[in-house]
């Protein structure tokens, strides 16, 4: 009897049945997940491995040791792992991953009987980045969409208080204004072929004007149907660098404006704003995911824009220019080689003088 009830608290009073079920559910549970994941015991054996970790890893044969799997993560918990520790980068075969790693404890939150041993859940880096870009664009699209009704509130307001008043010529007025200025934007995004910037520019103007920003695209911009393909980046990037630049603004009123040329070799986006500028102590870690200057839990839009431009062979950088703030987004050409600077359309650059 007392080894029967010894047996049964070391299998923690489950059935064989049970133990079996269990089993089948680990397995399939394993084989849902899209990140990585590997059990490693005290001693330092990778003792289970999901398919993904298997794709991720190389070829694994459990038990395998962990330091020759995975140097890193090897060196990191080599001392025995005390506390749940979340998104460590690390790299794994020559790509960034982000790391969470669980103790296995015991009964009584003492450490397993074999001591030390984890369970490590992993992911692509890049995937995770692309992940918080596509959140961050739905919201960003959120907010232009509120924007918008509420400028059409605004709007639909005045023109019904005039007509109240009797004074429809006035309203008139009013309602021609805004279809003119409406005409002149359009006017400014006519050779922008890539129909889902030109809706988010529209968007960001709409928003611009409930914050009372000056929001202008330069004149002279101009991007073909070829981009098309790169627009899900585009979107991101300029809805990024443009929401950046009325925030730094602070409230204030000041000017936004956006630039975008192409030429054989590439295409470039400027965003530039007249407000204060990247703080110093900043500048040379600015697209480093984390570190910004709006406090803790930001700092992650550019470091995900910076990913996804270099993806694509391209480079995103920052100026100071003329009492203005420049952020610069260059994409090369489909077929032309990565890692060059390269220069405005000319009807661009024209409409920049």
């Amino acid at each position: 009897m007392w080894a029967a009830r010894r047996l049964r608290a070391e299998i923690l009073n489950l059935e064989p049945e049970q133990i079996a079920a269990l089993a089948q559910q680990q397995r399939a549970v394993l084989a849902a997940l899209r990140e990585g994941v590997i059990a490693v015991d005290g001693s330092g054996q990778v003792t289970l491995a999901s398919q993904r970790a298997v794709e991720l890893l190389g070829p694994v044969r459990t038990p395998a040791p962990l330091a020759e799997l995975w140097p890193e993560l090897a060196a990191l918990t080599a001392g025995g792992l005390n506390s749940r520790q979340q998104n460590l980068e690390l790299t794994l075969r020559g790509q960034p991953v982000l790391v969470n790693l669980e103790p296995l404890n015991g009964q009584n939150g003492a450490p397993d009987a074999l001591g030390g041993g984890f369970v490590s859940g992993f992911r692509d880096r890049a995937e995770a980045l692309a992940l918080a870009d596509e959140l961050t664009h739905a919201r960003g699209f959120v907010d232009v969409l509120r924007a918008q009704t509420h400028e059409y509130q605004n709007r639909l307001h005045v023109l019904s208080g005039l007509l109240q008043l009797g004074r429809s010529e006035e309203a008139l007025r009013v309602l021609n204004a805004e279809i003119q200025a409406d005409a002149q934007f359009r006017q400014l995004l006519r050779d922008v072929q890539v129909p889902r910037l030109v809706a988010l520019l529209a968007g960001k103007r709409e928003r611009a004007q409930e914050l009372g920003i000056d929001f202008q695209v330069a004149e002279g911009s101009c991007l073909s149907a070829l981009w098309e393909r790169h627009a899900d980046t585009l979107v991101t990037a300029v809805g990024n660098l443009t929401e950046n630049a009325f925030e730094a603004l602070g409230g204030r009123p000041g000017e936004v404006t956006v630039l975008i040329g192409e030429d054989p070799e590439g295409m470039q986006v400027e965003v530039e704003d007249n407000g204060p500028g990247v703080p110093a102590a900043l500048t040379e870690t600015l697209f480093t995911q984390g570190v910004s200057s709006k406090g803790e839990g930001r700092g992650y839009g550019l470091a995900g824009v910076c990913a996804r431009i270099q993806a694509l062979g391209g480079g995103l950088r920052h100026s100071r220019r003329g009492g203005r703030t420049v952020f610069q987004v260059s994409l090369p050409a489909p077929g032309a080689r990565s890692g060059e600077d390269y220069e405005f359309a000319r009807a661009g650059a024209a409409g920049r003088g």
